[in-house]
């Protein structure tokens, strides 16, 4: 939709606007609109048109819609690029005292279910517990993040990008949902659980009612249906926050009776293609209640996406006879079938429902049929073998081959892999199952994930993969022949020595050695498309890098620069978290992500780059003596070691949040004019000497200061939002 055609559409105040009154006031949305403006775009000087002018950029970016055809074809690289970033800002809880927490928990609860004393269970865990423990934090909430931003991100996701924003504002501070509580807990630094769970049919439901609420859809009065239900509604008269309105909204969606879904008996339902609101509400309605996790049950989205095509959705018999249980949703795109839904896990389609799915494809769409009957029938297989692996019956040697997806990816209707392939998986012994060894074809198209596999011998990769490659499981690389091209990313976190191993001539995307304990003998690739992890290096000894990474260099571990030389390029994120000094390092002068050096004490002999596009973590510094920071830091910046301002100068404006947390006084302190987030001021004992910036958008946490100091801010700065703890 063009940018002019929205602007006539919002009402007089932008949803974001009242949401975060001071984000249209924020460095990163006026620069955005300027830059429209010399564009030649009309951009009033007013709060909508700007928000909408930033959201404009943003969806370009991280979606790719509406720029060049060579940077669309750029997307997937860009969209890892982002995904890393986002990463490095909002994972938590994976330091050593936030690991041992979790460890303790979880002992507890062992021992309250029986399985021995907690202080017995922790003098068991060591080193490479704690190390497991830690790669598990880290990798479910990688999972959980990127499971968000792929969403937000995708085709499916039909809502304005203002209401993505929203939600992804949001989200990442918040952690999965806390059955004993009843609530979305909030995030910390210290927090180890994932983020929330994606209900896309909650968050339909959530966008149609604020788009209701703020005026950007109107209310029919003949219809009760279209009214906001009167839970939510309370909600939203109260500015309710996001973790409260997505609980209500998950509640609503949830399956309202518990329906006989053994049931197959049902009947197709066709919404004709139109842009008449009323057949978008008509099929969301038919879908409210059942719990699908269909995002076409929020209005918005269905009016949407019926404006691209039909719609067939197949109803079996409720209790009460009527066709009305939703179970396979089937999207057109003009002609062709743009996406099948079922309702099991990540949206597949229920085995015994797939002959009846491949039916009406074949009606339907006949040509465009061919691509979908490779993934029935691989359904049908994976229905087959899962069967099987239940009752503990032996597999053929053709199951086999396709549960290890030997000679091609196994691919069904659902936005996530089958769970089912990973629970056979992990339950066999695949050295076992091949003791001959496994010989894979020259080319295999799409991911081969050998995760499970603990030993190379006898193993033979293809020549070329055009996907990714997940061997995380070996821990030596004996035997190990790798392809010559990968085409997207190598996993190989499981190895500590890489000794005598010869890395492809390609690898498109990312390549992870975090295990990895010596660098000796390595030969990179001379060019990454995206990330290098190495975080588990402790030593730069015999370390000679890829002359460009794409993305993200980590070096977590390494804990002095000797002997390193860092790539001539490097498109993302530097994580040298554990470096002691900054003796012999030389970094870039400019850094397009953010930069950690968490545990430098002393800024002596430090060179920062001039620019650097994401965050910068210092927050181990205790003083400011000669440091000298970016002239532009577009994220995060943690100064919270600091004891003192003497000697701090700060850039003028802070994309993000400015963590000063260790400061007790304000002495000295010359802040930003404007911080695109929370300013954390809270060591300061009293507010004597404190100037604020002009602009605040996110949070001022000032939780030393007495009640009435606090008090006496606030009314000074009504505009800001000050924590009163």
């Amino acid at each position: 939709m063009k940018l002019n055609k929205v602007l006539t559409q919002m009402p007089e105040k932008h949803p974001l606007q009242i949401k975060y009154p001071d984000l249209q006031k924020s460095p990163v949305v006026e620069l955005s609109a300027e830059q429209h403006r010399q564009r030649g775009e009309q951009i009033p000087n007013e709060p909508g048109p700007k928000l909408e002018a930033w959201l404009s950029d943003l969806e370009r970016i991280h979606t790719g819609r509406g720029a060049s055809p060579e940077r669309q074809a750029a997307q997937p690289q860009v969209l890892e690029r982002i995904k890393q970033s986002y990463r490095r800002d909002y994972i938590t809880g994976t330091d050593d005292a936030s690991v041992m927490r979790k460890l303790r928990r979880d002992a507890q609860i062992a021992e309250n279910e029986g399985h021995g004393m907690a202080e017995e269970i922790m003098k068991r865990v060591n080193e490479a517990v704690v190390e497991q423990t830690r790669e598990t934090i880290q990798q479910d909430q990688e999972r959980s993040l990127d499971a968000w931003i792929d969403y937000l991100t995708s085709d499916d996701a039909t809502y304005p990008m203002w209401f993505r924003y929203y939600v992804f504002r949001n989200i990442t501070k918040l952690a999965s949902f806390d059955k004993v509580q009843g609530e979305f807990p909030k995030r910390s630094k210290g927090t180890t659980a994932p983020f929330p769970d994606i209900n896309r049919e909650a968050l339909a439901y959530m966008e149609d009612s604020l788009a209701k609420h703020y005026g950007l859809k109107n209310l029919d009065p003949n219809n009760p249906e279209s009214e906001i239900d009167p839970q939510t509604k309370e909600l939203l008269d109260k500015e309710a926050n996001f973790a409260s309105l997505y609980k209500r909204c998950i509640d609503y969606a949830a399956p309202k009776t518990n329906e006989n879904l053994d049931i197959t008996d049902g009947e197709w339902v066709k919404f004709d293609q139109t842009n008449d609101p009323e057949e978008g509400k008509k099929l969301a309605h038919s879908l409210h209640g059942y719990g699908t996790g269909w995002c076409t049950a929020g209005e918005g989205t269905a009016q949407s996406q019926l404006a691209g095509g039909d719609f067939y959705v197949y109803y079996t018999k409720s209790e009460d006879g009527q066709y009305s249980v939703p179970r396979v949703a089937m999207r057109m795109r003009g002609r062709s079938i743009a996406e099948i839904r079922g309702i099991e896990v990540g949206q597949n389609l229920e085995g015994a429902l797939l002959p009846i799915a491949e039916a009406k494809m074949n009606e339907v769409d006949p040509e465009g049929a061919e691509g979908y009957k490779k993934k029935a029938e691989d359904m049908r297989q994976l229905t087959e073998i899962f069967a099987k692996h239940k009752k503990g019956e032996e597999l053929t040697k053709e199951q086999l081959w396709f549960i290890y997806e030997i000679e091609r990816e196994i691919e069904g209707f659902g936005y996530e892999k089958d769970p089912r392939i990973w629970q056979i998986q992990k339950a066999r012994d695949v050295n076992v199952d091949f003791p001959d060894g496994i010989i894979f074809p020259d080319t295999y198209n799409g991911d081969l994930l050998l995760y499970a596999l603990t030993s190379a011998v006898n193993l033979t990769l293809p020549k070329s993969i055009t996907g990714d490659l997940n061997l995380s499981g070996l821990t030596t690389a004996t035997g190990l022949a790798l392809p010559k091209r990968i085409g997207h990313s190598l996993n190989l976190s499981g190895l500590t020595s890489a000794t005598g191993l010869t890395f492809p001539k390609r690898i498109g995307y990312s390549l992870d050695l975090g295990g990895l304990t010596s660098a000796t003998g390595l030969t990179f690739p001379k060019r990454l498309g995206l990330s290098l992890d190495l975080g588990g290096l402790t030593s730069a000894t015999g370390l000679t890098l890829p002359k460009s990474i794409g993305g993200t260099l980590y070096l977590s571990r390494l804990t002095s620069a000797e002997g390193l030389k860092l790539p001539k390029s490097l498109g993302g994120d530097l994580d040298l978290t554990s470096l002691t000094s900054a003796a012999d390092l030389a970094l870039p002068k400019s850094l397009e992500g953010s930069l950690s050096l968490h545990s430098l004490t002393s800024a002596e002999g430090l060179t920062l780059p001039q620019d650097v596009r994401g965050s910068l973590d210092l927050g181990g510094l205790t003083s400011a003596a000669g440091l000298v920071l970016p002239d532009t830091i577009g994220g995060n910046l943690n100064l919270s070691g600091l004891t003192s301002a003497a000697g701090l100068v700060l850039p003028d404006t802070i994309g993000g949040n400015l963590d000063l947390g260790g400061l007790t006084s304000a002495a000295g302190l010359t802040l930003p004019k404007s911080i695109g987030h929370d300013l954390r001021l809270s060591g300061l004992t009293s507010a004597e000497g404190l100037t604020l910036p002009d602009t605040i958008t996110g949070i001022l946490h000032l939780g030393g200061l007495t009640f009435a100091e606090k008090d006496l801010l606030k009314a000074q700065r009504p505009d800001l939002d000050i924590h009163m703890w």
